[in-house]
Protein backbone atom coordinates (compact mmCIF):
# COMPACT_ATOMS: atom_id res chain seq x y z
CA UNK A 1 0.00 0.00 0.00
CA UNK A 2 2.78 2.31 0.91
CA UNK A 3 4.64 1.38 -2.52
CA UNK A 4 1.31 2.13 -4.58
CA UNK A 5 1.08 5.75 -2.56
CA UNK A 6 4.76 6.34 -3.46
CA UNK A 7 4.16 5.73 -7.26
CA UNK A 8 1.26 7.86 -6.97
CA UNK A 9 2.82 10.75 -5.59
CA UNK A 10 5.81 10.38 -7.89
CA UNK A 11 3.69 10.54 -10.78
CA UNK A 12 1.70 13.63 -9.24
CA UNK A 13 5.21 15.42 -9.26
CA UNK A 14 5.97 14.58 -12.67
CA UNK A 15 3.18 15.93 -13.67
CA UNK A 16 2.98 18.97 -11.65
CA UNK A 17 6.43 19.83 -13.00
CA UNK A 18 5.59 19.51 -16.43
CA UNK A 19 2.24 21.90 -15.88
CA UNK A 20 4.36 24.21 -13.80
CA UNK A 21 7.48 25.02 -16.37
CA UNK A 22 5.45 24.59 -19.61
CA UNK A 23 7.56 26.63 -21.31
CA UNK A 24 11.14 25.35 -21.10
CA UNK A 25 9.49 22.06 -21.27
CA UNK A 26 7.98 22.66 -24.19
CA UNK A 27 10.92 24.38 -25.92
CA UNK A 28 13.00 20.64 -24.77
CA UNK A 29 9.87 18.94 -26.24
CA UNK A 30 10.96 20.93 -29.66
CA UNK A 31 14.03 20.27 -29.66
CA UNK A 32 13.79 16.39 -29.27
CA UNK A 33 11.17 16.27 -31.71
CA UNK A 34 13.48 18.02 -34.65
CA UNK A 35 16.49 15.88 -34.08
CA UNK A 36 14.06 12.70 -33.66
CA UNK A 37 12.63 14.16 -37.14
CA UNK A 38 15.83 14.41 -38.68
CA UNK A 39 17.10 10.82 -37.68
CA UNK A 40 13.74 9.48 -38.53
CA UNK A 41 13.78 10.89 -42.42
CA UNK A 42 17.40 10.62 -42.90
CA UNK A 43 17.21 6.90 -41.72
CA UNK A 44 14.18 6.49 -43.93
CA UNK A 45 16.03 8.42 -46.93
CA UNK A 46 18.90 6.04 -46.38
CA UNK A 47 17.18 2.82 -46.38
CA UNK A 48 16.15 4.02 -49.92
CA UNK A 49 18.94 5.87 -51.19
CA UNK A 50 21.08 2.73 -52.64
CA UNK A 51 18.50 1.50 -54.75
CA UNK A 52 17.39 5.24 -55.41
CA UNK A 53 20.99 6.78 -56.61
CA UNK A 54 21.78 3.36 -58.30
CA UNK A 55 19.22 3.70 -60.21
CA UNK A 56 19.44 7.61 -61.45
CA UNK A 57 23.19 6.42 -61.73
CA UNK A 58 22.38 4.18 -64.40
CA UNK A 59 22.07 7.79 -66.66
CA UNK A 60 26.13 7.45 -66.89
CA UNK A 61 25.60 4.29 -69.21
CA UNK A 62 26.17 0.92 -69.22
CA UNK A 63 28.68 -0.36 -66.79
CA UNK A 64 29.65 -3.46 -68.31
CA UNK A 65 31.06 -5.04 -71.71
CA UNK A 66 31.30 -8.34 -72.87
CA UNK A 67 33.22 -9.27 -75.62
CA UNK A 68 34.48 -11.86 -77.86
CA UNK A 69 38.16 -13.02 -77.02
CA UNK A 70 38.76 -14.68 -80.67
CA UNK A 71 37.58 -14.41 -84.25
CA UNK A 72 34.23 -15.93 -83.49
CA UNK A 73 31.44 -13.83 -82.98
CA UNK A 74 28.77 -13.82 -79.99
CA UNK A 75 26.20 -16.50 -80.99
CA UNK A 76 22.28 -16.02 -80.42
CA UNK A 77 22.56 -19.02 -77.99
CA UNK A 78 25.63 -17.14 -76.20
CA UNK A 79 23.64 -14.32 -75.95
CA UNK A 80 20.69 -15.63 -74.23
CA UNK A 81 22.72 -17.80 -71.72
CA UNK A 82 24.37 -14.47 -70.67
CA UNK A 83 21.46 -12.58 -70.36
CA UNK A 84 20.37 -15.29 -67.60
CA UNK A 85 23.14 -14.13 -64.82
CA UNK A 86 21.13 -10.92 -64.72
CA UNK A 87 18.55 -10.61 -62.51
CA UNK A 88 15.74 -9.07 -64.21
CA UNK A 89 14.01 -6.74 -61.49
CA UNK A 90 17.78 -5.34 -61.90
CA UNK A 91 18.50 -5.59 -65.19
CA UNK A 92 18.02 -1.69 -66.61
CA UNK A 93 19.79 -2.26 -70.28
CA UNK A 94 21.17 -5.63 -72.41
CA UNK A 95 22.21 -4.08 -75.87
CA UNK A 96 24.45 -6.75 -78.02
CA UNK A 97 26.06 -4.88 -81.13
CA UNK A 98 26.95 -6.46 -84.27
CA UNK A 99 29.44 -4.35 -86.16
CA UNK A 100 30.47 -3.94 -90.15
CA UNK A 101 31.43 -1.83 -92.82
CA UNK A 102 29.45 -0.25 -95.16
CA UNK A 103 30.00 2.01 -98.26
CA UNK A 104 27.62 5.13 -97.92
CA UNK A 105 28.10 7.59 -100.75
CA UNK A 106 31.71 8.21 -101.15
CA UNK A 107 32.56 7.12 -97.72
CA UNK A 108 33.23 4.14 -95.72
CA UNK A 109 31.29 3.61 -92.25
CA UNK A 110 31.10 1.41 -89.52
CA UNK A 111 27.74 -0.03 -89.07
CA UNK A 112 25.95 -1.27 -85.74
CA UNK A 113 23.24 -3.50 -85.52
CA UNK A 114 20.95 -3.30 -82.94
CA UNK A 115 17.63 -3.54 -81.45
CA UNK A 116 16.82 0.06 -80.65
CA UNK A 117 15.43 -0.14 -77.49
CA UNK A 118 18.14 -1.72 -75.53
CA UNK A 119 20.34 0.65 -77.27
CA UNK A 120 18.88 3.76 -75.71
CA UNK A 121 18.69 1.84 -72.13
CA UNK A 122 22.74 1.48 -72.20
CA UNK A 123 23.14 4.89 -74.10
CA UNK A 124 20.64 7.40 -72.36
CA UNK A 125 22.49 9.82 -72.80
CA UNK A 126 22.29 10.21 -76.62
CA UNK A 127 20.09 12.48 -78.16
CA UNK A 128 18.87 13.89 -81.58
CA UNK A 129 21.28 16.12 -82.95
CA UNK A 130 19.09 17.52 -85.89
CA UNK A 131 15.57 18.76 -85.90
CA UNK A 132 12.93 17.39 -87.81
CA UNK A 133 14.32 13.79 -87.22
CA UNK A 134 13.05 11.10 -84.94
CA UNK A 135 14.97 9.12 -82.41
CA UNK A 136 13.30 5.22 -84.36
CA UNK A 137 14.45 2.79 -86.12
CA UNK A 138 11.77 0.97 -87.99
CA UNK A 139 12.16 -1.29 -90.84
CA UNK A 140 14.09 0.54 -93.51
CA UNK A 141 15.08 3.08 -91.71
CA UNK A 142 18.66 4.00 -90.14
CA UNK A 143 20.25 6.56 -87.58
CA UNK A 144 23.18 7.94 -88.20
CA UNK A 145 26.15 10.07 -85.81
CA UNK A 146 26.31 13.74 -86.27
CA UNK A 147 29.84 13.35 -88.29
CA UNK A 148 28.22 11.07 -90.92
CA UNK A 149 25.67 13.43 -91.24
CA UNK A 150 27.97 16.59 -92.07
CA UNK A 151 30.75 14.30 -94.74
CA UNK A 152 27.39 12.96 -96.39
CA UNK A 153 25.10 15.52 -96.38
CA UNK A 154 22.73 13.38 -94.93
CA UNK A 155 19.52 14.78 -93.14
CA UNK A 156 16.14 13.35 -91.49
CA UNK A 157 13.69 12.23 -94.48
CA UNK A 158 16.85 11.42 -97.21
CA UNK A 159 16.80 8.02 -98.81
CA UNK A 160 20.48 6.50 -98.01
CA UNK A 161 21.84 3.65 -99.99
CA UNK A 162 24.22 1.35 -98.36
CA UNK A 163 26.30 -0.84 -100.06
CA UNK A 164 28.47 -3.62 -98.70
CA UNK A 165 29.41 -7.29 -100.39
CA UNK A 166 27.45 -5.99 -103.86
CA UNK A 167 24.46 -5.42 -101.81
CA UNK A 168 22.45 -2.87 -101.64
CA UNK A 169 20.28 -1.44 -99.30
CA UNK A 170 17.64 1.70 -99.43
CA UNK A 171 16.68 2.77 -95.99
CA UNK A 172 15.24 5.99 -95.36
CA UNK A 173 17.21 8.34 -92.32
CA UNK A 174 15.04 8.45 -89.58
CA UNK A 175 16.77 10.81 -87.35
CA UNK A 176 20.69 12.46 -86.93
CA UNK A 177 22.05 11.33 -83.24
CA UNK A 178 24.82 12.89 -81.10
CA UNK A 179 26.88 11.15 -78.10
CA UNK A 180 29.86 13.10 -78.37
CA UNK A 181 31.55 10.09 -78.79
CA UNK A 182 32.20 7.71 -81.54
CA UNK A 183 28.90 7.23 -82.23
CA UNK A 184 29.08 10.21 -84.13
CA UNK A 185 30.58 8.44 -86.78
CA UNK A 186 28.68 5.38 -86.74
CA UNK A 187 25.36 4.06 -88.54
CA UNK A 188 22.84 2.24 -87.25
CA UNK A 189 20.13 -0.01 -88.44
CA UNK A 190 18.32 -2.92 -87.23
CA UNK A 191 20.38 -6.09 -86.87
CA UNK A 192 18.34 -8.93 -89.40
CA UNK A 193 19.25 -5.35 -91.92
CA UNK A 194 22.99 -5.75 -91.06
CA UNK A 195 22.90 -9.65 -91.03
CA UNK A 196 20.85 -9.52 -94.20
CA UNK A 197 23.79 -7.15 -95.22
CA UNK A 198 26.89 -8.70 -94.67
CA UNK A 199 25.95 -12.26 -94.62
CA UNK A 200 26.48 -12.70 -90.71
CA UNK A 201 24.47 -15.43 -89.09
CA UNK A 202 25.98 -14.35 -85.32
CA UNK A 203 24.00 -12.31 -83.36
CA UNK A 204 26.82 -9.71 -81.45
CA UNK A 205 30.27 -8.42 -81.47
CA UNK A 206 29.93 -6.90 -78.03
CA UNK A 207 27.17 -6.36 -75.44
CA UNK A 208 26.52 -3.46 -72.99
CA UNK A 209 25.17 -4.33 -70.19
CA UNK A 210 23.38 -1.76 -67.50
CA UNK A 211 22.66 -3.41 -64.17
CA UNK A 212 21.62 -1.92 -60.75
CA UNK A 213 24.37 -3.18 -58.26
CA UNK A 214 27.49 -2.37 -56.55
CA UNK A 215 30.88 -3.01 -58.26
CA UNK A 216 31.49 -6.45 -56.57
CA UNK A 217 28.75 -7.75 -57.14
CA UNK A 218 29.29 -6.82 -61.17
CA UNK A 219 32.74 -8.56 -60.53
CA UNK A 220 31.12 -11.50 -59.19
CA UNK A 221 28.39 -11.79 -62.28
CA UNK A 222 31.55 -11.12 -65.22
CA UNK A 223 33.82 -13.90 -63.10
CA UNK A 224 30.76 -16.14 -63.08
CA UNK A 225 30.40 -15.10 -67.04
CA UNK A 226 34.24 -15.82 -68.38
CA UNK A 227 34.48 -18.87 -66.38
CA UNK A 228 31.25 -20.49 -68.33
CA UNK A 229 31.94 -18.76 -71.21
CA UNK A 230 36.47 -19.23 -72.15
CA UNK A 231 35.33 -17.57 -75.70
CA UNK A 232 33.62 -14.37 -74.19
CA UNK A 233 35.32 -11.79 -71.44
CA UNK A 234 33.06 -9.85 -69.49
CA UNK A 235 34.47 -6.41 -68.05
CA UNK A 236 33.36 -3.84 -65.97
CA UNK A 237 33.87 0.00 -67.05
CA UNK A 238 35.38 0.71 -64.26
CA UNK A 239 35.30 4.23 -64.53
CA UNK A 240 31.85 4.71 -64.48
CA UNK A 241 31.33 1.79 -61.55
CA UNK A 242 33.92 3.54 -59.32
CA UNK A 243 32.37 6.81 -60.21
CA UNK A 244 29.26 5.37 -59.31
CA UNK A 245 30.70 3.67 -55.47
CA UNK A 246 32.81 7.17 -54.60
CA UNK A 247 29.05 9.34 -54.93
CA UNK A 248 27.00 6.82 -52.80
CA UNK A 249 29.57 6.22 -50.04
CA UNK A 250 29.98 10.19 -49.80
CA UNK A 251 26.51 10.91 -49.83
CA UNK A 252 26.26 7.99 -46.81
CA UNK A 253 29.00 9.61 -44.87
CA UNK A 254 26.96 12.87 -45.38
CA UNK A 255 24.20 11.86 -43.69
CA UNK A 256 25.44 10.02 -40.70
CA UNK A 257 27.56 13.39 -40.24
CA UNK A 258 24.52 15.49 -40.72
CA UNK A 259 22.45 12.70 -38.27
CA UNK A 260 25.64 13.01 -35.68
CA UNK A 261 25.41 16.96 -35.71
CA UNK A 262 21.92 16.97 -34.66
CA UNK A 263 22.60 14.56 -31.96
CA UNK A 264 25.21 16.21 -29.85
CA UNK A 265 24.07 19.75 -30.51
CA UNK A 266 20.64 18.50 -29.89
CA UNK A 267 21.95 17.42 -26.40
CA UNK A 268 23.68 20.65 -25.49
CA UNK A 269 20.72 22.58 -26.42
CA UNK A 270 18.47 20.26 -24.55
CA UNK A 271 21.31 20.07 -20.85
CA UNK A 272 21.02 23.95 -21.28
CA UNK A 273 17.26 24.04 -20.91
CA UNK A 274 17.08 21.45 -18.44
CA UNK A 275 20.32 22.97 -16.36
CA UNK A 276 18.43 26.75 -16.47
CA UNK A 277 15.98 24.77 -14.94
CA UNK A 278 17.52 23.47 -11.92
CA UNK A 279 18.38 27.05 -10.59
CA UNK A 280 14.50 27.93 -10.80
CA UNK A 281 14.16 24.61 -8.63
CA UNK A 282 16.51 25.35 -6.05
CA UNK A 283 14.61 25.57 -3.13
CA UNK A 284 12.03 22.24 -4.39
CA UNK A 285 15.20 20.27 -4.17
CA UNK A 286 16.58 21.64 -1.13
CA UNK A 287 13.02 20.51 0.41
CA UNK A 288 12.94 17.39 -0.99
CA UNK A 289 16.26 16.66 0.31
CA UNK A 290 15.35 17.85 3.42
CA UNK A 291 12.42 15.60 3.68
CA UNK A 292 14.79 12.52 3.36
CA UNK A 293 15.09 12.25 -0.30
CA UNK A 294 18.61 10.98 -1.78
CA UNK A 295 20.86 12.00 -4.87
CA UNK A 296 19.75 8.50 -6.44
CA UNK A 297 15.85 9.85 -6.06
CA UNK A 298 16.75 13.23 -7.56
CA UNK A 299 18.46 11.49 -10.50
CA UNK A 300 15.44 9.01 -11.23
CA UNK A 301 13.68 12.06 -11.51
CA UNK A 302 15.08 13.56 -13.76
CA UNK A 303 15.92 10.81 -15.70
CA UNK A 304 12.05 10.35 -16.07
CA UNK A 305 11.54 13.32 -16.91
CA UNK A 306 13.71 13.23 -19.61
CA UNK A 307 13.05 10.04 -20.74
CA UNK A 308 8.92 11.22 -20.95
CA UNK A 309 10.00 14.44 -23.09
CA UNK A 310 12.20 11.89 -24.90
CA UNK A 311 8.92 9.30 -25.45
CA UNK A 312 6.93 11.92 -26.66
CA UNK A 313 9.27 13.57 -29.11
CA UNK A 314 10.72 10.32 -30.46
CA UNK A 315 6.64 9.29 -31.92
CA UNK A 316 6.31 12.96 -32.90
CA UNK A 317 9.67 12.90 -34.45
CA UNK A 318 9.08 10.05 -36.52
CA UNK A 319 6.33 10.89 -38.13
CA UNK A 320 7.71 13.83 -38.80
CA UNK A 321 10.29 12.36 -40.25
CA UNK A 322 8.55 10.06 -42.15
CA UNK A 323 6.93 13.07 -43.97
CA UNK A 324 10.19 14.89 -44.43
CA UNK A 325 11.69 11.82 -46.19
CA UNK A 326 8.48 11.43 -48.39
CA UNK A 327 9.00 15.49 -49.75
CA UNK A 328 12.78 15.19 -50.09
CA UNK A 329 12.41 11.72 -52.01
CA UNK A 330 9.35 13.35 -54.68
CA UNK A 331 11.86 16.49 -54.88
CA UNK A 332 15.11 14.58 -55.74
CA UNK A 333 13.85 11.31 -57.10
CA UNK A 334 10.49 12.46 -58.43
CA UNK A 335 9.12 8.83 -56.60
CA UNK A 336 7.31 8.12 -53.42
CA UNK A 337 9.70 6.46 -50.75
CA UNK A 338 8.45 3.22 -48.07
CA UNK A 339 7.64 3.85 -44.77
CA UNK A 340 10.13 1.65 -43.07
CA UNK A 341 9.14 0.34 -39.40
CA UNK A 342 12.57 -0.32 -38.34
CA UNK A 343 13.18 3.51 -37.97
CA UNK A 344 10.44 3.35 -35.09
CA UNK A 345 12.52 1.50 -32.42
CA UNK A 346 15.49 3.40 -33.93
CA UNK A 347 14.14 6.68 -33.38
CA UNK A 348 12.78 6.26 -30.08
CA UNK A 349 16.06 4.77 -28.92
CA UNK A 350 17.49 8.10 -29.92
CA UNK A 351 15.22 10.37 -28.55
CA UNK A 352 15.81 8.19 -24.96
CA UNK A 353 19.81 8.27 -25.19
CA UNK A 354 18.77 12.45 -26.43
CA UNK A 355 16.64 12.71 -22.79
CA UNK A 356 18.11 10.75 -20.63
CA UNK A 357 21.82 11.92 -21.38
CA UNK A 358 20.62 16.12 -21.32
CA UNK A 359 19.01 14.94 -18.05
CA UNK A 360 22.32 13.67 -16.17
CA UNK A 361 24.16 17.33 -16.43
CA UNK A 362 21.20 19.14 -14.32
CA UNK A 363 20.37 16.39 -12.37
CA UNK A 364 24.31 16.28 -11.17
CA UNK A 365 24.16 20.44 -10.42
CA UNK A 366 21.01 19.17 -8.57
CA UNK A 367 23.49 16.82 -6.23
CA UNK A 368 25.33 19.60 -5.23
CA UNK A 369 22.61 21.65 -3.36
CA UNK A 370 22.99 21.97 0.54
CA UNK A 371 19.47 22.19 2.05
CA UNK A 372 20.91 24.61 4.79
CA UNK A 373 21.88 27.18 2.15
CA UNK A 374 18.71 27.46 -0.36
CA UNK A 375 15.97 27.34 2.63
CA UNK A 376 17.69 29.29 5.13
CA UNK A 377 15.59 32.45 4.55
CA UNK A 378 12.70 30.69 4.11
Amino acid sequence: MAHNKKISMFFHMLKGAFFRRRTRLVIVLLSITIASSMVSGMSTLYADINSKMEKELRTYGANMIITKTGKKQISLGQTEAIKKYFKKDKLVGFSPYLFGNVDLGEDRFIAVGIDLNNFKKVNPYIKLALKGGSYRLNDKELLIGKNVSINTGLAPGDIAKIKENREVLKLKVSGVIESGGVEDDQVFIKTAELQKLSGLNSSADVIYVSYIGKQNTLQSIAKKINASHPSLEAKIITKISKSEGSILQKITSLVWLVVLVIFISTILCVAATLMSMIFERKKEIGLKKSLGASNTDILFEYISEGSALGFIGGILGWLLGNVLAQFMSESIFNSAITIRLFTLPLTMFISLVIAGVSSIFPARLAFNIEPAVVLKDE
